[in-house]
Formats: C-alpha cells, structure tokens, sequence
C-alpha cells in the first residue's frame, strides 16, 4: 500500500526537501499511521476518533467500525 502524506497548511513556507526522507510535509502522519492508530485504540481501550469524520470507532470482529459514518478499518 502506498501511503498518503499529510500536506503542509498553506501559507507555510517550509523547505520540503529540509525534512528527513519518509517523513509527510508539516510533520503529520500518513494515512497509513492514521488508520492503525485508530484501530489499535479501538481494540485496546474500546473507542478511538475515527480518522474520517471523527467520530467513534469501536471494536468489531473485522477490526474498528465507526459508529457515525460505517468505515470500517480491518
């Protein structure tokens, strides 16, 4: 899987090529450390903020569900 990089906000005048190599512009995470976050919150301590539309992610036998939008992350 590729991951998806977080942008820098606009108007921010960082140098892209300043950063270390893997690392998203603006020092976020990538979407991949996003969901697998979200899906280890989910099944160690029952909930997470879901990484689309923030809602609450619980446990489900396929992984974490969101409870406001149905993504499900497995």
């Amino acid at each position: 899987m590729t991951p998806v990089l977080a942008t820098a906000p606009a108007g921010s005048h960082a140098d892209p090529c300043a950063r270390p190599r893997g690392t998203p512009a603006g020092g976020g995470l990538t979407l991949e450390q996003r969901l697998g976050r979200a899906l280890e919150g989910a099944r160690a301590q029952g909930h997470a903020e879901c990484p689309l539309c923030h809602g609450r992610m619980t446990p489900a036998p396929e992984g974490a569900a969101c409870r406001d939008c149905g993504s499900l992350i497995s």
